[in-house]
């Protein structure tokens, strides 16, 4: 790409010259003769090399090296001079430039200097470059198991603008009917809800479409944009598809915050570059998210089937043995005692059937307890711990609860299966004499703990052990379906602590209250 250098110097004879010079070595080459006007090509402009007369009429060449360094700092800067002046030259290179020049200078002396100071620029700007490309590979590394789609794109666009040195940075994303783009994710909040019609045979639909970036100098006027976009207060903006497999996912845009900023090649590089990271993200949050809604149902589908199964036994199979144990027990009246074999022979039969009934209601509750769906999560703990104490011996209690009011069917059923495995695993491995439980409410999530006292163990060791996890694998399987967090405390000979946190669907937000008692 050919370089653009702006020459600042009143006098036109040596505007012609240096130009001339410069033509002939390929440059691309602007001038002003003031102060002013160079400032406002700065401003509307981006220039790779600004070459300065020391004095102007309205202005000192230093103050244009420093506004250049203040709005333009990836400019190089040479000062041009008609008085040598020792101290002039080393402020003019401490502020920043490249080099320092005589009136007249000779035409090689210009041409070395030029060379060199876009040498060093473009070194510069490489160097740069690769810094600005590793932070966004390990910004992306770092969010790549990121599960919350409104945190990845976030964070995305925040980093772009720190990187980019931008104003504002958004992403939109094709709306459920795919004929406008959604505001989804912004580093700084819009005063309104943005939604912009994405119609087809459109010059910036079909750039987009193209996998092309498109950079807009004055959002007020280009046509190209919708008319909401061009209201909107934007300085200039750059737009980057985000396409994965020839699928458009939506937009990646950033405004400098300057009126009329050309974009660079770094800049559109670097915002392709995240672009892309944006779009392989956005591809796998949404398929674990498919993956968990699948494995949501699934999970669904086997606890409707419990229930079933586990109606069928309690209402068919155990009402059948329980009139079975009745026949039996009006039978044994109806013998005489002295037929002592028979009499025997139907005590049997009874202690089988009072057997089979508490088989019954032992795999009936294990399927799924009908309290569960009848009166909900805390009765149906309850009962489980007392189950659980008389059957291990294991003091058990129910230490701390802070919930007022029935959760959503699945929640707690994914609460109750947790608690089980986690009682259960207790049980077989910890060698514990206490255990205490607690579940309580917190803003929008619930957070259930398992305590004992047991030997303990060491976790970081245990997840290296694929194979024996202890019954652990289920509950963290369980508890990231729901979208909640599992953590592990634990300790050789100190006990075990599991603490999971599970999210309250939006739907089913309430405010949690303690129940108004009135006096009597």
């Amino acid at each position: 790409m050919t370089e653009r250098i702006l020459i600042i110097d009143d006098e036109p004879n040596i505007l012609i010259t240096l130009e001339e010079i410069l033509r002939q070595e390929g440059y691309q080459t602007e001038s002003a003769q003031s102060g002013k006007a160079a400032l406002e090509k700065l401003r509307h402009r981006s220039y790779d090399l600004v070459i300065i007369d020391q004095r102007l009429p309205d202005m000192a060449g230093l103050d244009i090296l420093a506004e250049i360094q203040r709005t333009r700092p990836s400019a190089a800067a040479i000062l041009l001079t008609g008085h040598a002046s020792l101290d002039a030259a080393i402020e003019a290179l401490r502020r920043g430039a490249s080099d320092y020049l005589l009136k007249p200078c000779h035409p090689e002396e210009l041409r070395w200097s030029v060379k060199q100071a876009l040498d060093r620029k473009r070194v510069s700007e490489t160097a740069q470059f690769q810094k600005k490309m590793e932070l966004l590979y390990q910004v992306g590394r770092s969010i790549a198991g990121e599960t919350r789609l409104d945190v990845f794109l976030k964070t995305l666009v925040e980093k772009l603008c720190e990187v980019l040195e931008s104003s504002r940075g958004f992403i939109l994303l094709p709306a459920e009917d795919e004929e406008a783009l959604v505001l989804e994710a912004s580093n700084i909040p819009f005063d309104r809800p943005l939604r912009l019609p994405f119609k087809k045979e459109t010059a910036l639909y079909d750039a987009l479409m193209e996998g092309k970036e498109v950079a807009v100098a004055d959002p007020k006027k280009d046509r190209r944009l919708p008319p909401l976009l061009r209201r909107l207060p934007l300085q200039s903006l750059l737009i980057v598809p985000m396409i994965l497999r020839g699928k458009f996912l939506g937009i990646l845009s950033v405004d400098s915050g300057r009126a009329r900023y050309d974009f660079t090649e770094s800049d559109i590089k670097l915002t392709r570059f995240l672009a892309d990271q944006a779009a392989v993200g956005i591809e796998n949050i949404r398929s674990r998210e498919h993956l968990r809604r699948l494995s949501l149902k699934v999970l669904s589908a086997q606890e409707d089937e419990r229930k079933r199964i586990s109606h069928e036994l309690h209402d068919a199979t155990g009402q059948a043995l329980l009139a079975l144990k009745l026949h039996l027990e009006m039978l044994a009246e109806q013998i005489p005692s002295e037929m002592k074999s028979q009499r025997e022979e139907i005590s049997e039969a009874h202690a089988i059937a009072i057997q089979a009934i508490e088989e019954i209601r032992r795999l009936v509750a294990d399927l799924r307890p009908p309290k569960l769906d009848d009166l909900g999560l805390l009765p149906t703990l309850r009962g489980v711990i007392k189950d659980f104490s008389r059957k291990f011996r294991i003091e058990t209690r129910l230490k701390k609860v802070k919930l007022y009011r029935r959760l959503p069917s699945d929640l707690e059923t994914a609460l109750y299966r947790i608690f089980q495995e986690a009682l259960t695993n207790a049980a077989k491995h910890a060698k514990a004499t206490e255990i205490s439980i607690s579940l309580e409410r917190v803003e929008h999530q619930v957070i259930a703990t398992i305590a004992d006292n047991g030997i303990g163990f060491d976790p970081a060791a245990l997840s290296r052990k694929r194979g024996r996890r202890f019954g652990l694998a289920g509950i963290q399987e369980r508890v990231d379906l729901m979208g909640g967090s599992f953590k592990i405390v634990s300790r050789k000979g100190k006990g075990t602590e599991l603490r999971v946190e599970l999210p309250i669907p939006a739907a089913a937000r309430k405010p949690e209250r303690a129940p108004v008692l009135h006096p009597m």
